[in-house]
């Protein structure tokens, strides 16, 4: 039993690829005017959701594939939230946010596209030559007027992972808010379903999501479980990198990291993993070694 905390620094590191990144090389989204048409359904939709959050959140799981899917409103206007998240390093900056994360470094490319190099590994302390590395390209799909859609996408994970990907489409909402759609999925091969199925039935068999199954309306575990608390951390993490975009240039870091604590420390039952004091002090030390 003693190998089952590397085990679960394994899959919670696993996992949080898919807070980075999804299905398959054919295109997700593309359809600016579904998002529009579906524009005061969706708005009805979150209204109604069970979840603390103006957003709707679904998941499935289906042969090798699990995927999250999250509609999100926040109050920023579209301009903000487009130049927010149009470039590489901004991404980065987001993604830091994670507490697996031990570091993020975006390269532009000629092509116009770019790079992340992302180090992953427990969300306890690690040197970033213990980190695995999960590299990744950035792509801007579309920004134009009332419309914005990137893709962030990978075609090898670690242990097993495959076609990792992350598209987020974005389109105005009134004058000062944002309607958001995000989907991120990843195809888990056979070695890696089964530690993870043993992870999921072990110690990490307590692990619930947001949603509820239609069986017995309970929180959905495994899989699903694991897809939808990734969801949510980049939900939240997407909320606090613009919720600190005003603050000095020299503050935000440490205004960003804050502000993503307190948003996650709303669901301690899914997001809970470190206390406020740890999760800082890493996070800080690891910018200073960079």
């Amino acid at each position: 039993m003693r190998a089952l905390p590397a085990l679960k620094a394994v899959l919670v590191s696993l996992w949080f690829l898919g807070f980075l990144f999804m299905l398959s090389a054919e295109a997700i989204f593309g359809e600016e005017d579904d998002l529009r048409d579906e524009h005061d359904e969706i708005l009805k939709r979150i209204k109604d959701s069970s979840i603390d959050e103006p957003l709707e959140l679904e998941s499935s799981e289906e042969n090798n594939h699990v995927h999250g899917e999250i509609y999100g409103l926040v109050e920023y206007g579209f301009d903000k939230f487009a130049d927010a998240f149009k470039s590489a390093s901004n991404w980065c900056e987001v993604i830091f946010l994670h507490p697996n994360v031990k570091a993020c470094v975006a390269a532009e490319l000629d092509n116009g596209s770019a790079t992340l190099r992302v180090h992953m590994g427990s969300k306890h302390s690690q040197t970033l030559e213990e980190a695995m590395v999960m590299n990744l390209t950035f792509r801007m799909l579309a920004r134009k007027d009332g419309y914005l859609e990137t893709e962030l996408a990978g075609e090898e994970g670690p242990y097993g992972t495959r076609n990792v990907r992350m598209e987020m489409e974005a389109i105005p909402s009134g004058k000062e808010r944002t309607l958001l759609r995000f989907f991120y999925s990843l195809e888990i091969g056979g070695a890696t379903r089964v530690t993870m199925d043993f992870y999921l039935s072990t110690v990490g068999g307590d692990k619930v999501g947001f949603s509820k199954t239609k069986d017995n309306d309970e929180l959905v575990g495994g899989q699903r479980g694991m897809i939808e608390r990734n969801v949510m951390r980049f939900y939240l993490a997407l909320q606090a990198y613009l919720d600190t975009l005003d603050k000095p240039e020299g503050e935000r870091l440490q205004a960003r990291l804050e502000r993503w604590f307190d948003l996650t420390n709303r669901y301690p039952e899914q997001l809970g993993e470190l206390d406020r004091e740890t999760y800082l002090s890493q996070k800080m030390r690891k910018m200073q070694e960079e």
